[in-house]
């Protein structure tokens, strides 16, 4: 948890050693003082005791020396999220949605620097905060980058580093940090609207990643029938015992990769359950903010199949009650991250409007949200049988109605051992494999040093 701001120095005196003893174990020690370090010992070192208050020539100096800070931290933050480095560590740690929404808020803000240090505006030292903290998780970005030896070369070991550590402690951390400075960027942006005339309000923008459907082609997903079918019969076995009053939350919970998604469009699209329940309705999260408004504008919109451009939240519950009340619902959540107990329940409080027997499919990565939301029991999706990895990757290796070579076979095999059953390393891998027909290349793949990283380690 990030610390208030009230107690940022010592926040920062920590991150400064934290960053110093991560350079001396990568064998980077320099004698000189980051920019960061300097600045936070320039401008942010407590005050000491006086009876005496600053003069004004006093103030004005450093409220000048506060925004040329700032100023200057915004352009060196910009100039690292569009360098190549961050952009490719980005992908491979599963937080490019994040840090493009940080770079398009701070785009938007950096203009109002030079007037906002004129006018002395209160929000400008909480906004240096929230700065300093973006570059922290890009200190400790490059830190876990250089740590583990990540290869730019690689094709087939970046994905499966992605695959493994992108979906580990570490980089959920990451995320979630990165996601609760979005939010006090975000705050901040309404006080910075109200600083300025209307004519000249910075747009922040409300930067999403790609969102997921419900649409899935049943044919291209294998080894999931079990599990849809288990919670095809608990979704419709609820539905219909005649006491179950409230709704129904079953989470999904897996790693990334393991095709919760797919899953989930799977169980939405079953014939079973259309018929079953009276309103259907799939609305992607993702791992942004728990925006409770949001997504019951999206749910409205799902439902009704129109654009909800309201904003009071009163007006969205009463749509939302003459909408479900009364109706057996299924609601998909997807992609779910939220781990706060009072967020959850507010969300969950209006869903109960559904009718009778209704339900809520929650897909997420963390057993902690899942622990929050459910109301019966956790759903863990688990990898994939020998004889379905084999399945999966032989459609993606091999041309379809071709001889499958003996040699190559035997080998495939024997990767697929070491992908231990993940759909997205198979799904990969196999089609990487796909126009490669030369045996030497296919051991190499086998023999490649990619097999050795420690993935145990990684989710400490």
């Amino acid at each position: 948890m990030l610390e208030e701001k009230g107690s940022c120095y010592v926040s920062r005196e920590r991150a400064v050693r934290r960053r110093r003893d991560a350079r001396e174990l990568l064998g980077d020690v320099s004698g000189q003082r980051s920019q960061r370090e300097r600045a936070a010992q320039r401008y942010l070192m407590p005050a000491k005791e006086s009876s005496n208050s600053a003069s004004p020539s006093q103030t004005d100096f450093m409220s000048q020396n506060l925004c040329s800070s700032v100023s200057t931290l915004v352009s060196n933050i910009l100039n690292k999220l569009i360098s190549p480095a961050i952009e490719q560590l980005s992908v491979e740690f599963g937080i490019e949605d994040e840090l493009n929404k940080v770079k398009r808020i701070l785009q938007a803000i950096q203009p109002t620097l030079a007037e906002a240090e004129k006018r002395k505006l209160r929000w400008l030292s909480a906004f240096k905060d929230a700065v300093y903290e973006i570059e922290d998780v890009l200190d400790d970005l490059n830190y876990g980058a250089r740590r583990k030896s990540i290869s730019q070369e690689n094709k087939i070991k970046k994905v499966l580093y992605s695959c493994f550590f992108s979906n580990s402690i570490t980089s959920f951390k990451l995320c979630w940090r990165l996601n609760i400075i979005i939010r006090k960027m975000e705050d901040l942006a309404e006080d910075i609207r109200l600083s300025f005339p209307i004519n000249r309000v910075p747009q922040i923008p409300d930067y999403s990643s790609h969102q997921t459907h419900s649409y899935v082609d049943e044919e291209t997903v294998i080894g999931r029938e079990k599990d849809k079918e288990e919670i095809v019969s608990s979704l419709i076995n609820y539905a219909a015992a005649s006491n179950n009053e409230k709704i129904m939350v079953l989470p999904i919970v897996a790693m990334g990769g393991m095709g919760k998604t797919k899953l989930s469009q799977l169980i939405y699209m079953d014939h079973r359950v259309e018929s079953h329940f009276q309103l259907r309705i799939w609305v992607y999260v993702s791992n942004a903010y728990f925006d409770v408004t949001r997504i019951v504008r999206l749910i409205i919109e799902v439902a009704t199949e129109q654009f909800c451009d309201f904003v009071n939240m009163n007006v969205l519950v009463k749509q939302l009650r003459e909408i479900i009340s009364g109706k057996r619902c299924l609601i998909i959540l997807d992609d779910v991250w939220n781990e706060n107990l009072y967020l959850w329940k507010e969300l969950k409080t209006l869903l109960d409007y559904c009718g009778k027997g209704s339900a809520v499919v929650v897909s997420t990565r963390s057993i902690r949200a899942a622990k929050i939301m459910t109301t019966h029991t956790i759903y863990c999706l688990e990898q994939l049988s020998e004889e379905d990895s084999w399945e999966l990757f032989r459609r993606r290796a091999f041309a379809k109605d071709t001889e499958e070579p003996a040699s190559l076979v035997k080998i495939g095999k024997d990767i697929l051992k070491r992908c231990d059953g993940l759909p997205l390393a198979i799904v990969t891998i196999g089609g990487m494999m796909r126009h490669e027909n030369d045996e030497v290349k296919w051991k190499a793949v086998l023999d490649s040093e990619m097999w050795r990283l420690d993935v145990a380690n990684d989710l400490t």
